[in-house]
Order: C-alpha cells, then sequence, then structure tokens
C-alpha cells in the first residue's frame, strides 16, 4: 500500500479538530499536525490522534506552514486537510490505483461546501487539488496558497480525481463570523497586493472574500481589478472570476456592463459548464429578459463536461431552462424541468415546485378515460365496472359493434360515440380523445381491468409531471405449456391531447406534437391485460388482424424498424418463430434507436426466439447491446441463457448474478434470474448454493420442480 501522510495546520481548533483526526487515524494514515499558536486544548486533543505534532511560529504566511508540515511528514505522498474539514468517504483501493497511474500528477478531492443559502443549509461540491509527491510540489502564496511545481512554480500539471470526499464546514456560520474571517483574510491578502500589485490572483481572491460576505461593490472593484490584469484564461480559477464576476453584475443590477465586457471574449471561457452557467443567468436577469438565448448557454452546459472545478452545474442549468420556458410560456416543459433540477436537491428548484404544489394542491385535475371497442359488450361491462368507483369522465367510442356494447357503455357513460373503422388504430384513439372533455386522456382497451388505483396519487404525479407521459403498469396473461403465467410491463397510457396523439395504424405510439421534449413519469395504476388468453386459435386471428393492418403499413414505410418489429410480434403471438425471426432481424438491421421503449424489447425477443429456435450462436451476437441494456433483466438472462446453451456455463452465471439486481424489467419473471443462478450452481455440483437460490424464487414453478428434484436425490 502506499504511505501517505496527512498535513494538517491550525490554531484554536478544539472544537473541530477530534472531528477531523478521527475518521483519518481509522484509515492508517500518518497524521502531521503543525500547530500555529493555539491558546485552547487544540494540541492537547490532537495528541490523542498522532505524536506528530509540532509548532510553527506564525508569520502570516499560510504556504510556509504548509510546507513547514510536509517537511515533517515521513512519507513522501502528501494529502491536505484542513481542521474545519472532515473525511466522509474514500476508496482506498481505488486510491492506490489512481496514484500509481498519475505518480507526478495532482489529485483533486471532493469537497462538500457546507454553506447557508436564503436561511436553508445547502452543499456545494467542489474539487480541490490537495493530493501529491513532496518531490515534485510545493506550496505558494501566503494566503490562498497554491500547489505549484517544485521547480517552476507552475500550477500547469496533470489532474486527476482522487476516490477521497470530505466535508467543510469553513463557509457555514453567522454573517458576522464569516465577516471576521474576511477581514482576516483580507489583511494579509491587502499585504500581497502591496507586495505584488500586477499579480491578478491576490486580486480575486480579496474580491471572493468580499464576495462571501455579499459585498458585491468591493467584490466588484476588485474582480474588474484582477480582470484587467489580462490573467491565463488557461487557468481554473480565472473561470470561476468570470462567473462570479457575471454574478456580481447581476446583483447590481449591471448585467448588461458583464455583457458588453464577455462577449468579445466568451470563446476563451465558453468551454466552463460554470462560465455558460452564468451567462445563461445574466440573460434571465437582464431587462427584459432574453429567455431563448439562456436556452442556448444552459443547453451548452448539460452538454458540457466536467467543469474543471470538479462541480455539477446540470442542476443550475436545469432549473435555468424551467425559468426560461415559464417566461416563454410553456409551463409543461417548466415544471419537468425544475422537477429535474430538484432531483438533484438544487435549492430554487425545491423552493419552487413547493410554491407550485401550494398553489395547485386543492386543484383537481380531470382525466377522461377513453375506450375504443368493437362487439365485446361483456368485457366491456367488466372494465368499465372496475373504472366505476373513480371520478374519471368515460368516453367510449365504438367502431362498429353489432352486438350490444354501445347499449352496455350508455349504463354507464352519457359520452358514447360511433366512429366509421378505417384500419386505423390511431385514428380512432386520437377521434376518443377529441371526444373527451379534459386535455389528460387516460386510454383502456376492453380487455383491461383496472385493479389499483391511488386517485390521491394520481393527482399528485399528475401536479408534479404537467405535461409528461404517464406509465402504468400493465400485467400480460399468456397461456404457455406451463400454465397461464404474468408478465409485468410498463407501459404510456396517460397524456396531455394538447401535447401528444397516436400515430400508426396498428400498434400504435404516442408521439410529441410540440417542440416541448419528451418526458415521462412512473404511477402506481395496475392494470390487469387478458387480450393474450385465448387458444391457438384465437390468438392466430387475432394475429391475423392485425398483420393485415401491419403489412398495409410496411408497404408505405418499408424502412420502419417499429413496423417490423410489430410484425415480428404478430407471428410470435402465432407461434411462428421462424416468420417471427425475419421481421425481427430486419428490424435490427434498420438500427432502431436503442433508448426506444420498443428496441430493448425487440432485442430480447429477437434473442430468445433464437434461442428457442436453437440459433443461441445467433443470439450471442447481441452483445453489441450490452452498453445500453445492462440494467435490464430480461436483456441480461437473454444473454445468460445464450451463454449456456453455447456451452459457456462460467460467463454465464455473471449476467445472471447481474440480472438479480437490474431495475428495468419488461416481461420476464423476476424470479428468473435466482432460479437460473440456481440451476448453474446445481450443474457445478453446489447444491447447497443451488438450493438457496431456489427457495428465493418462491412459487416460481421451474425453481419449485428444482427443490423436489433436489430432495429425492
Amino acid at each position: 500500500m502506499i504511505p501517505i501522510s496527512v498535513c494538517i495546520i491550525g490554531k484554536n481548533e478544539e472544537k473541530n479538530i477530534e472531528r477531523c483526526l478521527a475518521p483519518l487515524r481509522e484509515q492508517d494514515f500518518e497524521i502531521v499536525y503543525v500547530d500555529t499558536g493555539s491558546t485552547d486544548r487544540t494540541k492537547e486533543l490532537a495528541a490523542k490522534y498522532t505524536d506528530n505534532i509540532y509548532e510553527f511560529e506564525w508569520i502570516s504566511d499560510f504556504s510556509a506552514a504548509r510546507n513547514y508540515a510536509i517537511k515533517k511528514a515521513s512519507h513522501n505522498y502528501i494529502l491536505i486537510i484542513d481542521c474545519d474539514e472532515f473525511l466522509t468517504d474514500i476508496d482506498r483501493e481505488a486510491l492506490e490505483q489512481a496514484i500509481s497511474d498519475h505518480p507526478k500528477g495532482v489529485g483533486q478531492i471532493l469537497l462538500n461546501n457546507r454553506c447557508e443559502s436564503g436561511g436553508a443549509q445547502v452543499i456545494i461540491p467542489n474539487r480541490l487539488e490537495r493530493l501529491f509527491h513532496r518531490q515534485y510540489y510545493h506550496y505558494e502564496n501566503a494566503i490562498h496558497e497554491q500547489i505549484c511545481d517544485v521547480r517552476t512554480g507552475s500550477t500547469y500539471y496533470a489532474r486527476y480525481e482522487a476516490p477521497i470526499a470530505v466535508d467543510h464546514i469553513g463557509y457555514a456560520g453567522t454573517a458576522e463570523e464569516r465577516r471576521k474571517k474576511t477581514e482576516r483574510n483580507n489583511e494579509l491578502l491587502f499585504h500581497e497586493i502591496e507586495a505584488h500589485p500586477d499579480d491578478p490572483y491576490n486580486y480575486f481572491q480579496a474580491a471572493q472574500s468580499f464576495n462571501l460576505i455579499e459585498d458585491y461593490e468591493n467584490a466588484y472593484t476588485y474582480y474588474k481589478t484582477a480582470f484587467s490584469l489580462g490573467p491565463d484564461t488557461a487557468n481554473p480559477w480565472v473561470y470561476v472570476m468570470a462567473s462570479n464576476l457575471i454574478n456580481v453584475c447581476v446583483q447590481l443590477g449591471r448585467g448588461e456592463e458583464a455583457l458588453a465586457l464577455y462577449l468579445p471574449v466568451y470563446d476563451s471561457y465558453a468551454a466552463n459548464p460554470s462560465f455558460l452557467s452564468s451567462m445563461g443567468s445574466l440573460y434571465l436577469d437582464l431587462e427584459p429578459p432574453r429567455p431563448l438565448k439562456a436556452i442556448v448557454e444552459f443547453v451548452k452546459v448539460l452538454q458540457s463536461p466536467v467543469s474543471p472545478d470538479g462541480m455539477d452545474y446540470s442542476a443550475v442549468a436545469l432549473y435555468g431552462m424551467g425559468y426560461s420556458n415559464e417566461l416563454l410560456g410553456n409551463a409543461p416543459a417548466a415544471l419537468s424541468f425544475y422537477q429535474k433540477s430538484a432531483e438533484k436537491n438544487y435549492p430554487l428548484a425545491l423552493q419552487k415546485l413547493s410554491e407550485l404544489q401550494g398553489q395547485s394542491e386543492t386543484r383537481t385535475i380531470p382525466v377522461s378515460v377513453c375506450i375504443i371497442t368493437k362487439n365485446e359488450a361483456s368485457r366491456l361491462q367488466e372494465c368499465l365496472e372496475a373504472l366505476k368507483p373513480y371520478p374519471f369522465e368515460i368516453v367510449v367510442v365504438d367502431t362498429g359493434s353489432e352486438d350490444n356494447s354501445i347499449e352496455t357503455a350508455k349504463r354507464y357513460t352519457t359520452h358514447v360515440h360511433e366512429f366509421a373503422w378505417c384500419d386505423d388504430f390511431s385514428a380512432a384513439r386520437n377521434f376518443a380523445a377529441g371526444c373527451a372533455s379534459h386535455d389528460l386522456i387516460f386510454p383502456i382497451d376492453t380487455d383491461e381491468i383496472l385493479t389499483s388505483f391511488d386517485w390521491n396519487g394520481l393527482q399528485q404525479a399528475l401536479q408534479t409531471h404537467s405535461g409528461d407521459v404517464g406509465h402504468v403498469k400493465r400485467l400480460d396473461y399468456y397461456e404457455t405449456k406451463d400454465g397461464v403465467q404474468c408478465y409485468e410491463v410498463m407501459i404510456e397510457r396517460i397524456y396531455d391531447r394538447r401535447y401528444y396523439e397516436y400515430r400508426g395504424t396498428v400498434h400504435e405510439a404516442l408521439v410529441p406534437i410540440t417542440d416541448a421534449p419528451y418526458a415521462s413519469y412512473d404511477t402506481s395504476i395496475v392494470i390487469d391485460h387478458a387480450g393474450y388468453l385465448g387458444n391457438a386459435e384465437q390468438l392466430r386471428e387475432k394475429a391475423e388482424r392485425n398483420l393485415a393492418l401491419l403489412e398495409k403499413a410496411l408497404a408505405t414505410d418499408p424502412d420502419n424498424p417499429y413496423i417490423h418489429f410489430q410484425i415480428g410480434q404478430s407471428y410470435l403471438l402465432m407461434r411462428c418463430h421462424e416468420r417471427a425471426c425475419e421481421y425481427f432481424q430486419a428490424a435490427v438491421e434498420l438500427n432502431p434507436p436503442p433508448e426506444a421503449d420498443y428496441t430493448r424489447m425487440l432485442i430480447n425477443n429477437y434473442g430468445n426466439t433464437l434461442i428457442d429456435l436453437d440459433r443461441p450462436t445467433e443470439a450471442i451476437r447481441l452483445l453489441s447491446y450490452y452498453e445500453h441494456y445492462d440494467n435490464c433483466m430480461d436483456y441480461l438472462c437473454m444473454i445468460g441463457l445464450s451463454y449456456m446453451f453455447i456451452g459457456e456455463p462460467l460467463r454465464a452465471l455473471p449476467e445472471f448474478v447481474k440480472a438479480l439486481t437490474a431495475s428495468v424489467r419488461d416481461s420476464i419473471d423476476p424470479a428468473s434470474p435466482s432460479y437460473y443462478v440456481g440451476y448453474l450452481y446445481e450443474f457445478f455440483g453446489k447444491t447447497d448454493i443451488a438450493r438457496t437460490h431456489y427457495q428465493n424464487c418462491g412459487d416460481y414453478a421451474p425453481a419449485v420442480e428444482a427443490l423436489k428434484r433436489l430432495d429425492s436425490t
């Protein structure tokens, strides 16, 4: 293990020192503590954790104290920690590897700065250079010291992320405490400025101190001076200064001045998400605001790599996108971006969502359930009966029934309409939505029964995800050789007709009709679906009806992978596996987008069909999709089965183990991965382990049979 010395300097830190040193000792670091003149119990408390305690006569020079501590260390690799910082996370194995990979680099640790904003405690993450080899680096500058190359004094060196996280409370405290800290720092900084009047770094740090106590006029003056001295834009702190000067100008109502200052040199800073985020905020604070300009900057932030300061500005950008869309009058998009920002715990987004919830908590959002039907009176009655307890508007559209479907529907709703069937399910769906009184549409088919529903939960989801598409859980029942089995799928079902409509003559899909970005959410709604039940002849008739429409659609759009996929699905329903494979293969060759839900189902069904046809060597080629679906239980099990059937059980086992914790599941039984893990351990002769995995499957039929088999031997 690479030995590391942690070097700490401090003065009168008795309230922090033990909290700082305790987690460091647990890591078996050498701890070097240098005291700069404490008059409290700091040294006494530090002695409980280390024998390496030294005294240093304070000479108003932090770098001198740092370098003295470094010299007292026994090891070459130095980790710098302050008394008001506390180790919260470290990966020693990864740290060893990082140091080995960057022996002459400088490691950046994650510093979680605990601050106060608007009376609330917030955490602002940052990355700072703190880990290095003392043969190559030391500290320079009396205050706000920097790690510099020993030979050249340069701050240009290779940086890498060290897997170390610490909490920093130095920015917390009352306004008076922050003011006193600023005065102490500035006393040193003014000496440095006097000694080095042409060094922009010291002016920058003085401005930072004033900014900390919200003295924006002085901060503005010192930022401007630093900027006028022409600092090298390759320095990471220059990007921070650029962003902060913009923010100070906004605070002082000088946004136009900031804009005039930075537009000519925009390209110098445009690779930094901190600067781009500040520019986006600047456009929103101008009078009048320029939300379209702001969106451009925030989009660049979301597309940018991590900032040189290690901070993630995506939460700020998402909030800015929300506010921009709110100014543009696009409320659904605004709410969606606020929600995404709030998921990252951005305080302003959390506050905004709280305000919006307060405005709408007494408002009920009406929902229309839309049903299209034909000659299914008995199923329609069962479907409508399940909906009756809830305050939905129910719209039934009949497409040419010859039974008493219309009469049945009229017993439950006055909104019954007729539609002349034109071999187009989307046309019928959209007609039904057009007949509704409300914009929120919930389509249900007559062979679906609402089984689990929470009206209040749906209301909360609709208010939080205005304009987004809601998924419901559908339980599809199939008849197999082992009896009726149930598979869970999440499907798009709740949408706002102002932003989405159905397209596709059969196996129709929701598509956006505005430029608002697509966003979805899951609801707690559960429906039973019996449409796949029936004997082989009934399923064949249903599939043939669908095929006629699909083949007609394919004739006009032969390069559409979705249509090929749905034709394959129809043949699969008819148990024509060879024909299904032909269309699945054609769909794959047309390169469907991997992020589409149907593509994931396509790959899973194609692979499993190939396995059923005893063609696992072809199925294993679908490993090319691994990076997209490595968190999908169905896909991982399909790959595992492919390895099993080509005779590579040792490669199959890790896939099933990984599937145990996969968070995405389409149709596979959740007990399947555990069953296959048990099966492979049984194959390897590890029957005790196999039994445990079989038992974890509950009443899953193959596992029950496997346990009987083990009990009989």
